[in-house]
């Protein structure tokens, strides 16, 4: 519904599943190989680790916050993505999560989060995954933040409007990998 939704949904943007684990299956079958690394928040989506080892993904685990933060709630933690990605060196190729009303513990992660993980994404050249089944759901609340390839685009589009190439190496599903030079 457009009330739930700042931006328009076109039939080109569309893939008709069985539902998420088939819109899984499909992506991974597209975008991954046997032996990448897949991060999931835990706990998540039950089936989605069946999944990803389904198709010989080693995945990786990171909690998710504790709740302390009043914008996350309990949402996919950020910050210990920075600093595996960081620290210990740790190169996905998907980053998967259910970004509102996470499954189960009902986080939604920010807005500042969720840009923070695309500029993550771009840096470290993984594609986000994001599970946004319970976007439109919200009971009497604000509506949840923008969806992630909301985010995405309005990110593209300010640097684009910053008068500079695309130079960040990051792996947009929707072009391929023409833009993965590294000058």
């Amino acid at each position: 519904s457009s009330s739930s939704s700042s931006s328009p949904v076109t039939a080109a943007s569309l893939v008709i599943t069985n539902g998420v684990s088939h819109g899984l299956d499909l992506a991974c079958g597209a975008l991954t190989s046997p032996g990448d690394v897949v991060v999931m928040e835990i706990p998540t989506y039950f089936l989605a680790a069946a999944v990803f080892r389904d198709h010989g993904l080693e995945v990786i685990g990171v909690l998710g916050t504790d709740g302390e933060f009043e914008d996350d709630g309990g949402a996919f933690d950020v910050d210990a993505l920075e600093r595996r990605l960081v620290d210990d060196g740790l190169r996905p190729k998907v980053v998967y999560l259910v970004p509102t009303h996470s499954n189960p513990r009902g986080g939604t992660l920010g807005t500042d989060g969720r840009r923070r993980l695309v500029s993550l994404a771009r840096r470290f050249g993984f594609y986000i995954f994001a599970d946004e089944v319970y976007h439109a759901l919200h009971w009497g609340e604000d509506p949840p933040p923008p969806r992630f390839f909301e985010i995405e685009r309005a990110m593209t589009t300010l640097e684009e409007d910053e008068g500079g190439r695309r130079r960040d190496g990051g792996r947009d599903a929707d072009e391929g990998d023409d833009d993965d030079d590294d000058d």
